[in-house]
C-alpha cells in the first residue's frame, strides 16, 4: 500500500509545472491587437497560433527574419529585416511529439516552453514566460502554460 501512494505521489509532482512569467505591459498598447509569430513550424505553435486567433488577434508569420549583408572587403554584417508588425511573439522550446508523451487532444508535455512579447520599435519586452510541464489539464496532471501564456498576452492590451 505505501508504495502504490509513493508512486501517485511522484506521478502527481512530475505534472506540476515550474516556472515563471513576467508581465511589464499592462494595458499599454493602443493599436489593434496584431501579432508576430517568431517560432519554428510544429504543432504546439500551430496550437498557440489558433489559440491567438480565437483570442481575436491577427498572426503574422515569418516576421523578423535575419539576413546576411556582405560589405566591400569580404567583411558581412548580420542584420534583421524590419518586422512587418510592431509586436512579436517569440517562441522557443520543444515538446515530444510521440502518442505515449501525450495527452488526449492536443495536449503537449513541455520540456521548456520560452515565449517573450517583445515591442520591435522600442526593443521592450512587455510579456515573458519561461516553463514546463503540461500546455493544459492532463489529468491527474496540472497544466495551464498555453492559458498562461495567451492571458499574458492578452494583458498587454487593455480591456475593451
Amino acid at each position: 500500500m505505501f508504495h502504490c501512494l509513493l508512486l501517485a505521489s511522484m506521478l502527481a509532482l512530475a505534472g506540476c509545472a515550474t516556472g515563471s512569467s513576467t508581465a511589464g505591459g499592462h494595458g499599454r498598447i493602443t493599436t489593434p491587437k496584431i501579432v508576430g509569430l517568431d517560432a519554428p513550424r510544429a504543432p504546439w505553435v500551430d496550437e498557440i497560433e489558433l489559440r491567438l486567433r480565437q483570442g481575436g488577434f491577427s498572426v503574422v508569420r515569418g516576421v523578423g527574419r535575419p539576413y546576411r549583408e556582405d560589405a566591400p572587403g569580404g567583411t558581412g554584417a548580420t542584420g534583421f529585416h524590419e518586422s512587418m508588425t510592431r509586436y512579436v511573439l517569440v517562441l522557443d522550446g520543444r515538446a515530444s511529439l510521440e502518442p505515449s508523451s501525450r495527452c488526449f487532444g492536443r495536449v503537449f508535455r513541455f520540456d521548456y516552453l520560452n515565449a517573450r512579447l517583445v515591442d520591435t520599435r522600442t526593443d521592450d519586452m512587455l510579456f515573458s514566460l519561461w516553463d514546463s510541464g503540461y500546455s493544459e489539464d492532463c489529468s491527474p496532471f496540472r497544466g495551464r502554460l498555453f492559458s498562461e501564456l495567451l492571458d499574458g498576452i492578452q494583458d498587454a492590451w487593455p480591456a475593451r
